[in-house]
């Protein structure tokens, strides 16, 4: 059942990108493209503190706090609010806040949620506050999009670890088609993302199941 269920997810990803290869193709949006500077209030990102806590009210999310498209708060870890608020305030982030890793594993996105707050983040992650000009939800299927994958094998640097620079997220163009278009285009991407999350979430059901029972088996 589990091998199953894995694979299924495997199809329901095989699809998806088909889905974003054919919506995000230059031949299929023939539109205005525009730089996602242009779309946005601030593009900028962390640091690193001097101190971290064991617990506390403020996350501190980094590349390994995303997964699967959500904020694991197991994963996170913590500071206090005086960094939080000192030393940290440029990166003091805002339910809407689009993250994308910039260094390392170039490519990692989530989309800040209310209950995901207060937090703050790193340099590994960029902050992407977008304007009033544009859906967010239709910018972050355009950043998981081909689109953006071929902009990042030809953009990135080489090295011990890769990494794209704020101006180049800047610079980045982006097809802009008109508001429905874009209202479609996230819904469409969005609901294919909750299909696997919730597939993904029963396999990881299934398989701690399992643990569960090889442990009884076995006592």
């Amino acid at each position: 059942r589990i091998a199953a269920q894995t694979y299924y997810i495997e199809l329901l990803k095989k699809y998806k990108r088909g889905v974003y290869k054919r919506i995000f193709s230059i031949n299929h949006l023939k539109c205005q493209w525009t730089s996602l500077g242009e779309l946005c209030e601030i593009i900028t990102k962390g640091t690193t503190p001097h101190t971290f806590r064991e617990s506390g009210a403020i996350k501190y999310i980094k590349i390994e706090s995303i997964v699967d498209g959500s904020i694991v708060n197991e994963k996170c870890k913590w500071i206090d609010q005086d960094t939080h608020e000192g030393e940290l305030r440029r990166s003091i982030l805002k339910a809407g806040d689009i993250l994308f890793s910039i260094a390392g594993s170039l490519g990692i996105s989530v989309l800040v949620q209310p209950e995901n707050l207060p937090a703050n983040t790193n340099q590994a992650l960029a902050i992407i506050r977008t304007d009033n000009k544009v859906n967010r939800d239709y910018v972050l299927s355009v950043l998981r999009s081909s689109l953006m994958e071929e902009y990042i094998l030809a953009s990135r640097t080489t090295g011990a670890q890769p990494n794209l620079s704020l101006q180049q997220m800047r610079d980045f163009r982006l097809p802009l088609p008109s508001e429905e278009k874009q209202i479609e285009i996230a819904s469409i991407v969005t609901t294919l993302e909750k299909r696997i999350a919730l597939e993904s979430a029963i396999v990881n059901k299934m398989i701690l199941q399992k643990s569960a029972l090889m442990q009884q088996l076995f006592v």
